[in-house]
């Protein structure tokens, strides 16, 4: 499996079984305020029947190249970034989105813009 789909999985099934990765955590035994091992995590693993190669994962999750533990506040961000992305992706929040940007009259904050470009007025 590639490492999205590893992390995208794991975040999904911790999310509807947790509501979280603190959940997960403390069900877990695991403290919050220090990081856990590669073991640690493949245990977590089993407690959601994670699929995938929990050691490929520990890679995917860990921000230190080598590193041999990760903290929850390693990839709470990844976490939160990940479930934002994976819940926005619905048709209708897709229809709101388009229609926020027809509305305001192009592609928003996003669309880039060239450095001699007039600033848009927002008068008809």
């Amino acid at each position: 499996a590639d490492a999205d789909r590893l992390v995208n999985d794991f975040f999904d099934m911790v999310d509807r079984r947790y509501g979280g990765l603190l959940g997960l955590w403390t069900d877990c035994g695991a403290d919050v305020h220090k990081s856990v091992s590669e073991e640690a995590l493949a245990k977590m693993c089993e407690k959601i029947a994670f699929p995938h190669s929990t050691r490929k994962l520990f890679r995917c999750l860990n921000p230190h190249f080598g590193g041999k533990t990760v903290a929850i506040w390693d990839i709470e961000p990844l976490y939160e970034m990940v479930m934002r992305l994976m819940r926005g992706n619905t048709k209708a929040s897709r229809a709101r989105h388009d229609a926020r940007r027809r509305s305001a009259g192009g592609g928003g904050a996003c669309e880039p813009s060239s450095p001699n470009s007039p600033p848009k007025s927002s008068a008809g």
